[in-house]
């Protein structure tokens, strides 16, 4: 009886190289901000904002107010403000307020 012949597997094909490059056609990113944008609140801290009155919305009437974060709460527009006037806000976030300073 004769052995069969001993097959032999393929060495692995080149393995890629570990190093890794950026592709040098894109900037590197700039360092984040150390100033909140205007209007913003960083780290759950009261903050002001202003906001403009639209048009159809008068004094007495309930406003939706987009606030950081991203979710909206609703603030009465103060008497003797009318549309296209800006109105001064006091953004609480641990509370969830919103209130006119005046």
């Amino acid at each position: 009886m004769t052995a069969a012949p001993a097959v032999m597997p393929a060495p692995p094909p080149s393995a890629p190289s570990a190093t890794m490059s950026t592709p040098s056609s894109l900037p590197p990113l700039p360092p984040p901000s150390e100033d909140p944008p205007v209007g913003s609140s960083r780290g759950g801290e009261a903050t002001a904002m202003q906001v403009e009155v639209p048009a159809g919305v008068s004094a007495g009437q309930l406003l939706g107010v987009t606030v950081p974060g991203g979710h909206q709460l609703v603030v009465t527009v103060p008497e003797g403000t009318s549309a296209g006037q800006t109105i001064l806000l006091w953004y609480d976030p641990t509370a969830q307020s919103l209130q006119p300073l005046r």
